[in-house]
């Protein structure tokens, strides 16, 4: 049986910028970063409190361009939840 979920893939135009964003801004780690193949790197991150759960950086080839930024459609693909959301946002 399924226990729980292990990572979630984010497309990014930037993986730098993107990791920058996820650890400067919102709090995440990096768990992995590894280069592979030519130019690739497998990047995952995991908050502090919740390192089970990880996501996946991947850079945006081109056909996967117009998806970056809208990987759940019109829905958010991901809520983080927060106690200090005013400081959070500040």
């Amino acid at each position: 049986m399924i226990q729980s979920f292990g990572t979630l893939t984010l497309l990014a135009r930037n993986v730098d910028e993107a990791i920058e964003f996820y650890t400067g801004t919102l709090g995440f780690e990096v768990q992995v970063d590894h280069a592979f193949g030519e130019g690739q790197r497998w990047v995952t991150l995991a908050l502090p409190t919740q390192r089970t759960l990880e996501i996946t950086v991947c850079s945006a080839g081109e056909a996967d361009e117009p998806s970056v930024g809208r990987q759940a459609g019109t829905y958010p693909w991901i809520t983080l939840l927060t106690n200090t959301f005013y400081e959070d946002y500040e």
